[in-house]
């Protein structure tokens, strides 16, 4: 129990500390005096305290080599504190003594936390660096002066940075890059330092935080009186700090009588620390060329107030701050990777994953169960996602990658870009890659309860869609290969799955609202698509993002698949050109009138996905909220949310595991342990067995059982 308030009203005959012992006497408690402690913040505080109650003194003397660690005379020292309910208070010496050891103790706990997770997951030690370790000093260092804990803050900050770098496997808050040369340097780690949401790493700086700031915002108007617009006075918990704080909260200026107290210390530090978070401001509109009066919603901008009204009606005030400030941040990210050269790996890595949902889902949550990564696989991962060099590779950059001597002949480079796009390459690996998002897709459908055929082993293929069409056609392998060209990896089956209950307004539709419709699904390679990108106009238009490479990709599909059923109907059903066939009519058959009736689900090389992805994982997740609605008692839009995530983060993960296996194994296969272009084939077995564990690293037949491989019958079917 701790008692803070004037010494006369605690000191005494009758005041608190009396009465209080009084009581637990009556209740037959007897404290332990021998164990209390006073502190006064005044020379005088203390002259009316019992003899009985100690003082509370800290020798500062180190106990083994009796070095004084703050005075620089070299005499003993004494100093006066306590610590109350988690923080320290009492002379600067001992509050700057006790943060430098907590600063040890919270720095040891993280690296020691850090090297023991990381030893066996990295995304395991990545969600404890993301959602524990960037937390544990905030009660401190909302409770202490910012000038008190600047050691602490820069201490931790360099803690932090060591973290990610043993979870990531690079230094990606490396201020200097990553490679020699490159303009730009700090371009990823200021970019790592966005919201997750922004494409950002959510790395925090301590540095830059204003816990203080947001603390005392929150507790100093309800210390005193406050007067509400409408209503009675709210009786304030303090009032005895009135002749400090002011008599009353001034509901529009609440700090003018606390900043004019010339002899509070949390007064002036209060104030700093709003020009500083005010600065910070200033400063990425300068970066922006943005004249401040320039910009609009004035009044909602905490940045516009008077110092004296600073934070004025805004509950969640450093949310509300660094959200403005790092949304001006994003923009000059996002200008500074349009200035750089169209092959830097972080410009197409940036520009690629711009927005996408599903490429956060790496650095968002825990380990999924059906898509856990090996620590390997997510420190590629991310490191590609930020478009840094890969670890992995450092050793092997310029080594020739092992192909078919009469393909394009390829080096490693750093970033694992011509281990994705090498051709005539051994093994199946862009296969296996294709085949495990397909999987994802259809676990999706199946968890849903979504006729759909295709998608893996034991469901049937979509095959004989267009395959009657063509039976008089026997032995024709022109015939053979065009058919193929239409063969859909899914056919789903939306138009009885619920999706009626949302045609009342409340939801947006989709482009899977009701129909049957086909769904091709293609990886795309970091190749020439991506380097040779320049995006016109605003990042965030439609317009714009229609002509990124995995939105070409996926309006590719459709024509192709368009331009086979032509071509088949011409050859082997006599169809004149401009006319539609018989096969071209079966295909028009899918998807909405008069839009495309193939989607394609694409890939891209930095785990982006399409927009028709998107539109099939809201079609997924309605169906599901649906159902769930009927059992739960939740808002509409919750559970929509709830299902989409779900779906986007299976999808995300197995995109990013994918591709970041792609790269170990044909490093491991076409550099490291590499056969000669000339070697026989291996066993078909032997890859088979390689492609399931692909997808089940433990072997687990539950595991399999639950992601619908070797699934036979059931809900699934069309």
């Amino acid at each position: 129990m701790t008692l803070v308030g004037d010494p006369d009203q605690i000191f005494g005959e009758g005041k608190a500390l009396e009465a209080l012992l009084e009581l637990l006497q009556k209740v037959g408690l007897t404290p332990n005096k021998a164990k209390f402690q006073c502190l006064g913040t005044t020379a005088d505080a203390l002259d009316n305290k019992p003899d009985w109650l100690k003082r509370k003194e800290i020798d500062l003397r180190d106990s083994v080599t009796g070095e004084v660690v703050v005075d620089e005379t070299g005499a003993p020292v004494k100093v006066h504190g306590m610590k109350v309910c988690g923080a320290p208070i009492g002379d600067d010496d001992f509050v700057r003594s006790w943060l430098a050891a907590k600063a040890h103790e919270i720095c040891s706990n993280i690296d020691k936390t850090t090297n023991q997770l990381s030893s066996r997951s990295a995304q395991a030690a990545h969600t404890v660096t993301h959602y524990s370790s960037l937390s544990l000093a905030d009660f401190v260092c909302a409770t202490s002066l910012p000038s008190q804990t600047r050691y602490l803050r820069m201490k931790l900050d360099l803690t932090l940075r060591r973290a990610y770098q043993r979870v990531i496997g690079t230094d990606i808050l490396d201020p200097n890059g990553h490679s020699e040369g490159n303009p730009s340097p700090g371009f990823t780690s200021a970019l790592f330092g966005l919201k997750v949401s922004q494409g950002g790493g959510g790395f925090r700086p301590y540095m830059e935080r204003m816990n203080f700031l947001n603390c005392m915002s929150n507790i100093l108007p309800q210390m005193v009186d406050r007067v509400p617009a409408e209503g009675a006075t709210v009786k304030g918990l303090w009032t005895s700090l009135s002749d400090w704080i002011g008599p009353t909260a001034d509901p529009t200026e609440p700090w003018a009588f606390f900043f004019q107290n010339t002899g509070s210390g949390i007064a002036r530090e209060f104030e700093s620390e709003i020009g500083r978070v005010n600065r910070l401001f200033l400063d990425v509109l300068e970066e922006r060329s943005i004249d401040p009066a320039s910009l609009e919603n004035k009044d909602s901008n905490p940045f516009f107030a008077q110092p004296q009204a600073f934070g004025v009606g805004i509950k969640k005030l450093q949310k509300t701050c660094f959200d403005e400030i790092k949304r001006h941040r994003l923009a000059v990210i996002s200008d500074q990777a349009l200035t750089l050269p169209l092959d830097d790996q972080r410009r197409m890595a940036y520009l690629a994953r711009y927005g996408d949902l599903c490429v956060r889902q790496l650095i968002l949550g825990t380990a999924h169960h059906l898509v856990p990564l090996h620590s390997e696989e997510f420190q590629i991962a991310v490191q590609r996602s930020f478009g840094v060099p890969l670890k992995c590779l450092e050793s092997y950059e310029g080594v020739r990658i092992r192909n078919n001597p009469n393909c394009p002949q390829l080096d490693v480079d750093k970033w694992g870009n011509t281990l994705q796009t090498v051709q005539g390459a051994k093994g199946d690996d862009t296969r296996t890659l294709h085949d495990a998002f397909v999987a994802a897709v259809a676990y999706s459908l199946r968890s849903a309860q979504i006729k759909f055929r295709g998608g893996g082993n034991g469901n049937r293929s979509c095959a004989h869609i267009f395959s009657d069409l063509l039976f008089l056609c026997t032995g024709d392998s022109e015939k053979e290969r065009l058919l193929n060209g239409i063969i859909a990896d899914l056919s789903v089956d939306l138009s009885d799955a619920g999706s009626s209950d949302f045609l009342d307004g409340e939801m947006p539709t989709t482009l899977f609202d009701q129909v049957r419709t086909l769904l091709d699904a293609k990886t795309l390679a970091c190749g020439g698509t991506y380097k040779g990108l320049i995006p016109e106009g605003d990042l965030d238009s439609p317009a714009t993002r229609a002509k990124f490479p995995a939105e070409v990709r996926a309006a590719k599909v459709t024509k192709d698949y368009y331009k086979v059923a032509r071509k088949l109907d011409q050859k082997y059903h006599g169809t004149q050109p401009g006319t539609i066939g018989p096969i071209e009519a079966r295909l028009r058959e899918y998807g909405k009138p008069d839009e495309h009736a193939v989607s394609g689900l694409v890939l891209g090389a930095f785990g982006e996905l399409s927009t028709d992805c998107y539109s099939l994982a809201y079609a997924i997740a309605r169906v599901k909220a649906i159902k769930y609605l009927s059992y739960f008692d939740i808002k509409l839009q919750d559970a929509l949310a709830l299902h989409k995530q779900a779906v986007l983060r299976l999808w995300g993960l197995t995109a990013q595991r994918g591709w970041a296996r792609l790269i170990l194994n044909r490093l491991r296969g076409l550099v490291v342990l590499a056969e000669p272009p000339d070697a026989p084939e291996g066993d078909p077995d032997a890859d088979a067995h390689d492609h399931h564990n692909f997808f089940f690293p433990d072997h687990g037949a539950s595991a399999a059982s639950a992601a619908g491989f070797g699934w036979r019958g059931g809900d699934g079917r069309v």
